[in-house]
């Protein structure tokens, strides 16, 4: 983690300090590498992040817990990104400005992460043999539970539907409702609190009823916010906070689920074989949440391409056809929903097999 840490922060740095090359082939391979060395960190930190609540806790409450305060400073984390762009127009704009906001962000990477590795270095976790696989061996491992297989498809639908929400929500916000840029600062500033707030009353849910039904709860309320979106056009900005406050209350309890089952089925299996396996199903965990956030990017400019979207050229507006506003929704709105729903029936799968 502590390795993680320091190449994670280092790469935001050199992302935004691009040396002039002067050829686009020797920049490309430039970004390329910064690109690798940036995910490469994030996976040595995350990684065995993802394995301590499971080592750390000795119940299923006590992990919910733990993986609570993780959903928390996600969101905080989402939130102070959010900002990045109206911090570089507010030290001046320009490359001096990303300079000045690489620096910045940075920075705050690289303190909170070893803020992390200085407090859990010190914390008892439970005892286990250690054995290395083969990544022929970690295959093997993940497909014969299918307990963590099914649980790796939700995991797979929430993030090729964080994909599409992301990668669409810009232009949803500009074609669709007509609201400003401004406003996405606003929503995830309010989305942030909203899960903040709630997760004392999602653990305590948790608690009177199982995690399928409280996961449905969840999808059902991020879904209703989506429908909810739609009766934003040409409406006033304060509507939005609200909307934020709903959206990260829902997010808040599906993710929490998501990542207290993660901790107990890692901590079953460790209990069950006496091997710290962790680290496998960590990291291909880890690897979903990549390809299915990639996939989800794609499927945008899939879909809002088929309905005729045309991209600005050299920061020149365009004039989109009511078709292609209407991809845009189907995009944000439809694929998204459909995609949570779905995931509903994985999580409803898990319970009635542990049944």
């Amino acid at each position: 983690m502590l390795a993680g840490a320091i190449l994670a922060s280092l790469s935001i740095l050199m992302f935004f300090h691009v040396p002039r090359f002067g050829q686009p082939l020797p920049q490309a391979i430039y970004m390329s590498v910064i690109v690798l060395i940036g995910f490469t960190g994030y996976s040595l930190y995350s990684v065995p992040y993802l394995t301590m609540a499971s080592e750390m806790a000795s119940g299923d409450e006590e992990r919910r817990r733990i993986m609570s305060w993780r959903v928390v400073f996600m969101a905080i984390g989402l939130s102070i990104s959010a900002f990045a762009g109206g911090f570089v127009q507010s030290v001046g704009g320009g490359i001096r400005g990303y300079h000045i906001m690489a620096w910045l962000y940075a920075s705050i990477c690289l303190v909170t992460m070893l803020a992390t590795v200085a407090v859990t270095g010190r914390v008892a976790t439970s005892a286990g043999d250690k054995e290395r696989f083969s990544f022929r061996q970690q295959l093997r491992l993940v497909w014969s539970n299918k307990r963590y297989l099914r649980l790796l498809l939700v995991c797979f639908a929430q993030k090729v539907a964080e994909g599409v929400g992301y990668g669409s929500f810009a232009y949803f916000c500009i074609y669709v409702v007509h609201q400003p840029l401004t406003g996405i600062g606003l929503v995830v500033l309010a989305s942030t609190a909203g899960q903040v707030l709630c997760q004392p009353l999602w653990l305590r849910a948790s608690r009177r009823w199982s995690a399928p039904t409280l996961y449905t709860v969840g999808v059902l309320g991020w879904c209703l916010n989506l429908l909810l979106w739609l009766a934003m056009k040409d409406q006033s900005p304060l509507w939005l906070i609200p909307l934020g406050l709903q959206a990260g209350s829902a997010a808040g309890g599906f993710l929490m689920v998501t990542l207290g089952m993660l901790s107990n089925t890692m901590a079953a299996d460790a209990a069950e074989t006496g091997l710290n396996r962790e680290g496998v199903y960590s990291g291909f965990w880890l690897a979903t949440e990549k390809l299915a956030f990639a996939l989800g990017a794609l499927i945008v400019g899939v879909v809002i391409g088929a309905f005729g979207f045309v991209e600005s050229s050299n920061g020149v507006h365009v004039v989109q056809t009511p078709t292609a506003i209407l991809g845009v929704a189907v995009a944000y709105c439809g694929i998204n929903m459909a995609i949570y729903l779905a995931s509903i029936l994985a999580v409803r799968r898990i319970a009635r097999a542990d049944a």
